[in-house]
């Protein structure tokens, strides 16, 4: 962590980010590179859920520069590397509510205060018991243009979980679970690339833990 925690790289000029986006080899999507533009680009490592915490530093970050500056959120640029235990937040209602997924991560539904059937960091509500704010869920978020990216490994190693759970092959759960990510993620190798790649794209670094 203090690694990471270290100076940013510098950054690459847009054109040079542009080409290195596309020069990915095999499946994995790159162009999310090209969005990170801006003067104010921040990366936010999140390998643990901590009831949403990077959600909440990534929109108060955006909001303090608007505040500050008067910048629109096409000015800025906040990527959300989620990883390791966090990623059953990029997961939709669907595998919320197959797996049990609030019961076993101890988290509640904010309106009904029952263990989540149902992601709980997606379409908040004012009035929600939850430190979320309403324009900062994670689907708010990136419909406001913020990168969202998903730990491959992260997201394997849950599938095996919950297919030795029910019993099924491995292999076909993590296909089901790679089907019922939420609108707008991106799946990288593992979430140190993708921080490490953030960083080379002008990010600085904000541990979200």
């Amino acid at each position: 962590a203090a690694a990471m925690a270290a100076a940013p790289l510098l950054p690459l000029t847009d054109a040079a980010a542009g080409a290195q986006a596309s020069q990915g080899r095999g499946n994995w999507d790159m162009s999310w590179v090209n969005r990170v533009k801006g003067d104010h680009r921040l990366a936010f490592d999140a390998p643990e859920v901590e009831s949403g915490l990077v959600l909440i530093q990534a929109r108060n970050w955006m909001a303090g520069h608007t505040e500050v500056y008067g910048i629109r959120d096409d000015q800025m640029a906040a990527v959300l590397v989620i990883r390791h235990n966090a990623v059953p937040m990029v997961m939709n209602d669907a595998m919320w509510e197959k797996h049990a997924l609030g019961q076993g991560l101890e988290l509640n539904d904010p309106r009904t205060g029952q263990p989540a059937r149902r992601n709980p960091f997606v379409g908040i509500q004012p009035g929600d018991r939850t430190m979320i704010y309403a324009d900062g869920g994670l689907d708010t978020l990136i419909q406001r243009g913020v990168v969202a990216l998903a730990c491959s490994i992260a997201l394997r190693n849950r599938a095996g979980a919950y297919a030795r759970r029910a019993g099924r092959p491995a292999a076909e759960v993590h296909e089901e679970v790679l089907a019922n990510l939420l609108p707008g993620v991106t799946v990288m190798p593992n979430g140190i690339f993708a921080l490490g790649r953030a960083q080379e794209a002008g990010c600085g670094y904000m541990r979200s833990t």
